[in-house]
């Protein structure tokens, strides 16, 4: 990092339902506008028989607190967040990220019985079963953007501090049945100072 360029100071825990703050790999880019976290534990599996659970959900929450040169034209901050999911088609999950003011969502929602639009129910009305093999496995990516300015930015530096960034990441999945399964783990996320 150069003298007078933007830097992010040290994450602070808010919540942490799977105690995953303590193990999170940092990287700072070195021209200090972004900050990487790679996760080993922000997993969340449903599956097994009809004493494991059906529903589930868990997150991380904390701020960073950016510090910005009284020179640099801030436009917002930018939070990426990447994962993997893995589910039976009659299963449903969410992965939502929150930066500032700012939320954004990606929903897999529950899919038709047989994998086939407008399918429905069956013609005896009862709903058909889910043909075996129907998986879905896709990488992800959420992206929230919100935009933000220097406090007091106007006028004659040194202007006053950035407060702390908070940002959110979680998820909730459900599954319906007993041999439906869902698994969504978040690998990591950067926050990005835009200018």
């Amino acid at each position: 990092m150069t003298a007078g360029a933007p830097a992010w100071g040290s994450w602070t825990t808010f919540y942490d339902s799977v105690d995953q703050a303590p193990s999170m790999a940092r990287g700072d880019s070195e021209d200090g506008l972004v900050v990487s976290f790679g996760m080993d534990r922000l997993q969340l599996s449903l599956q097994g028989g009809e004493n494991a659970p059906f529903a589930g959900a868990i997150g991380l929450s904390g701020s960073l607190t950016p510090s910005i040169p009284d020179e640099f034209l801030l436009v917002g901050f930018l939070l990426v967040v990447n994962g993997e999911l893995s589910r039976s088609l009659g299963s449903e999950a969410v992965v939502t990220g929150s930066v500032g003011s700012a939320t954004h969502s990606v929903e897999w929602p529950i899919a038709n019985p047989a994998g086939i639009p407008n399918l429905g129910q069956s013609r005896t009305g009862e709903e058909e079963p889910i043909p075996e093999g129907s998986i879905l496995e896709t990488g992800f990516r959420v992206e929230c953007f919100t935009r933000d300015t220097r406090p007091g930015a106007v006028g004659v530096p040194p202007f006053p501090p950035l407060p702390p960034l908070p940002i959110t990441v979680s998820m909730q999945a459900r599954r319906r049945f007993v041999d439906e399964f869902v698994n969504v783990t978040i690998t990591g996320f950067e926050a990005l100072i835009l200018r």
